[in-house]
């Protein structure tokens, strides 16, 4: 498969997750459906819709983090996605299932990137039992996953699945849980993204390379983490409107730690990549943050 078919110019597959969320919290397309906007959406509950378009423009294009980790010369590691073990687990209660329908996902961008064909089918029928928890089965009806899986590596018809996707998809569900639901999907994604990155720079042996090598696979890697900041504020200004429950403080506490990594930690770091010649990257310098993105995410998908 052409490496160009996944540019970031392809949203795929993470943005057709979260459109869906997004378009069945609001987003359809009939006059009718804008005429009673008023009657379904509190203020705070538009104001969050809009929190959620923000968080896409900021986040990176789902192939970028693949991309990156490939560039580098990095192997295929099935370690590296979320198994399917767990699967049965998370389709109990609606925040696992949003949540790791946004891990699952992003992997499926991984999976790709390495030409997974299997592994990427098998985590695209994971997301449809999720989204049928979620109440957005349509999205994935068994002539969509047929299609899906005839066009692998066909750039062209991926892009036109992906828009009877998001048409299938339109049903508005009208309760604020939805939102709520949206938020996980976005968080888990983000997550996900964070996961890969820090995963690929703590496991890639740069012990027996010259400075230049290292540099050559830190560079992209740490700049990947650091670009992160504000869609990690993005979502924080996202869950702190939302209703309060015990899925998002637990969610808003943990992702506040990230936070405070990123205004510390990172912020010298990023500092010092900008005006020091003769800064040397090395991987310790991104180690809490590394730790604390794998506990997070290790917590979701348990």
């Amino acid at each position: 498969m052409s490496k160009s078919a996944f540019t970031s110019s392809s949203p795929f597959p993470v943005a057709l997750l979260i459109s869906i969320f997004i378009l069945s919290c609001g987003g359809g397309s009939d006059s009718k459906s804008h005429e009673n906007d008023s009657a379904l959406f509190t203020e705070a509950e538009k104001e969050i819709l809009s929190d959620i378009t923000k968080i896409i423009a900021d986040l990176p294009p789902p192939s970028v983090v693949p991309n990156t980790i490939q560039q580098i010369g990095t192997t295929y590691n099935p370690d590296l996605i979320n198994s399917m073990d767990k699967l049965s687990a998370y389709l109990i209660e609606d925040s696992k299932a949003a949540l790791n329908l946004g891990i699952y996902g992003t992997d499926i961008g991984y999976l790709i990137e390495y030409d997974q064909v299997q592994e990427s089918l098998e985590r695209m029928n994971a997301c449809k039992q999720l989204a049928e928890r979620l109440g957005v089965s349509t999205a994935f009806d068994l002539t969509l996953m047929q299609k899906y899986e005839a066009a692998m590596g066909n750039h062209d018809e991926l892009v036109k699945l992906l828009n009877e996707t998001i048409l299938l998809a339109e049903k508005r569900l009208e309760s604020s849980d939805r939102i709520n639901m949206a938020a996980m999907v976005l968080t888990g994604s983000f997550i996900e993204g964070m996961y890969l990155a820090v995963r690929v720079l703590e496991d890639t042996p740069l012990d027996q390379q010259t400075q230049e090598e290292k540099d050559r696979v830190l560079e992209p890697l740490v700049q990947l983490v650091l670009g992160q900041k504000q869609p990690l504020l993005d979502i924080l200004s996202m869950l702190d409107k939302l209703p309060s429950n015990e899925d998002i403080a637990t969610l808003t506490v943990e992702l506040n730690i990230l936070r405070r990594l990123f205004e510390s930690d990172l912020a010298e770091v990023e500092i010092s990549m900008a005006n020091d010649p003769d800064f040397v990257l090395n991987q310790e310098m991104l180690l809490d943050i590394n730790l604390e993105v794998i506990r997070i995410r290790n917590k979701i998908v348990q």
